[in-house]
């Protein structure tokens, strides 16, 4: 029984970093929707004298969707911002504990913005708060990428400590 547990916790944090994984992909492909839609918008302005009406509004959202979504990617790849000018000659062990506390910090932080995330698009769906803008966007849809990108991010952040904590037994257990 306790084998079935394990093989289904294992295939739980896989799945945890194929979708952070295809989260960059969907990331990369919105920073390159957002070159084209950029790019676009110049050639309707300046050679078609035509310009998108939607188009900055439209390039904002994209913007920030693809920032979120890169979130759980840059984690998984472990490849978020450090200074490590002090901490390359901590002690290994000491190193992976300050990387264990950063990540607890992080789904700490993550989940009061999961929570303050989906309230207000929860507010924004009730309300059906629209873009102040020509277009009238809804809102809530642009509002779910915060809950539902940082709930990713903290999935990963999870998955993160539970590497980071297997490699402290490994390390314990190759020197013991």
């Amino acid at each position: 029984m306790g084998d079935f547990f394990q093989e289904l916790a294992s295939r739980v944090w896989k799945g945890i970093d194929h979708i952070s994984n295809a989260s960059g992909y969907v990331s990369a492909l919105l920073s390159l929707v957002l070159c084209l839609l950029v790019f676009a918008g110049v050639i309707a302005r300046y050679l078609l004298n035509d310009p998108i009406d939607w188009r900055d509004e439209v390039s904002a959202y994209i913007f920030i969707f693809s920032c979120i979504l890169a979130l759980p990617y840059a984690t998984y790849l472990e490849s978020h911002v450090s200074a490590e000018m002090l901490f390359v000659h901590f002690p290994r062990k000491m190193q992976l504990v300050i990387h264990t506390s950063g990540y607890v910090l992080m789904v700490l932080c993550v989940g009061v913005i999961c929570y303050y995330g989906t309230a207000t698009t929860w507010t924004y769906y009730t309300r059906e708060w629209r873009s102040e803008t020509v277009n009238e966007f809804l809102l809530w849809p642009i509002m779910a990428v915060i809950p539902v990108g940082f709930f990713l991010f903290g999935l990963q952040s999870l998955s993160r400590i539970r590497a980071t904590i297997r490699r402290i037994r490994t390390d314990e257990s190759a020197t013991g």
